[in-house]
């Protein structure tokens, strides 16, 4: 694989290669290597000084090595269960100058307004397991845990919490089919999936810091956070659960699908940012979170 990024006429050449060795017909192993990269999105690369010169438009790629090592185990032809570990390590990751400690992999929602080069590192390590069961008896289902770590390195080269090291996440699967009408041709299925993931990593903001500044007569909101505690916090972990109930009529030329989905029926609020109110003099959380009941109806020719 190759890519070439034209604004900073870069080219990266991205060998990849695995082995897969299956000693009889339960058992499988496999490890695999690659080089990958990427670009940033486009903002990054057009950030301008106080001159008006663009300081981004000369950052290359960004690259990771990736090993991944996998054991899979088949109880049956529909019941398999696998382990995955696995290793990446980046670098040429742009990250902040002058003492900032930003880096690219920390974006969330905000455009990037200084200057990066491309001397970061991150690393990123864990092992997963999953049980899968494919469709039996109309029962279909699939249970997955991960444990993991992602760190990240700016031009201090010390090792910091990325935004997204939520360390750990489970995920549970499952749904049933009925097979329904006179000639058992149309299906009726439920189905739901449930997530437990950690929280994101976040910078504590100087309490005491933001009070003196509007004590000043400064009522700015604008977060001042502790320099020295980059990425140390972390939010309280979330859990959402979807739900799917849908009836699909098959026909000899047209197949109708009538569903209802419903997304995140707990409703639930996942935390993503601390501000400062000016009105409590306190610290608030930022959350998202959308429960949305969806009905549509599909026609398959």
């Amino acid at each position: 694989s190759a890519s070439y990024l034209l604004l900073s006429e870069d080219f990266s050449v991205e060998p990849r290669v695995s082995l897969r060795w299956e000693p009889d017909a339960k058992n499988s192993f496999s490890i695999g290597y690659g080089l990958h990269s990427m670009i940033e999105k486009l903002d990054a690369y057009f950030v301008r000084d106080a001159a008006g010169r663009l300081v981004n438009n000369a950052l290359r790629h960004s690259k990771a090595h990736h090993v991944l090592a996998t054991y899979s185990y088949k109880f049956t032809d529909n019941l398999n269960l696998r382990f995955n570990a696995y290793y990446q390590y980046g670098f040429d990751t742009p990250v902040g100058i002058d003492g900032s400690t930003f880096c690219t992999v920390n974006r969330l929602f905000n455009f990037i307004d200084e200057p990066l080069v491309n001397k970061g590192n991150t690393r990123n390590y864990g092992a997963d397991v999953t049980l899968e069961q494919y469709m039996t008896r109309g029962f279909y289902g699939q249970v997955n845990a991960s444990l993991f770590k992602s760190e990240y390195r700016g031009l201090d080269k010390k090792w910091r919490n990325q935004l997204y090291d939520r360390g750990y996440m489970i995920k549970l699967l499952c749904g049933k089919e009925w097979m329904m009408g006179k000639r058992k041709q149309n299906v009726f299925n439920i189905s739901m999936k449930y997530t437990l993931q950690g929280g994101l990593r976040h910078t504590p903001i100087d309490l005491a810091a933001m009070k003196a500044r509007v004590a000043a007569g400064i009522l700015d909101d604008e977060p001042i956070y502790k320099d020295d505690e980059v990425m140390t916090l972390q939010f309280d972990p979330t859990n959402i659960l979807d739900l799917t109930v849908s009836y699909k009529i098959t026909g000899k030329k047209v197949s109708h699908t009538i569903a209802f989905e419903g997304l995140n029926i707990l409703q639930n609020e996942t935390p993503y940012a601390e501000r400062y109110d000016l009105n409590t003099g306190q610290l608030r959380y930022d959350k998202s979170g959308i429960s949305l009941p969806n009905f549509f109806y599909r026609l398959d020719f």
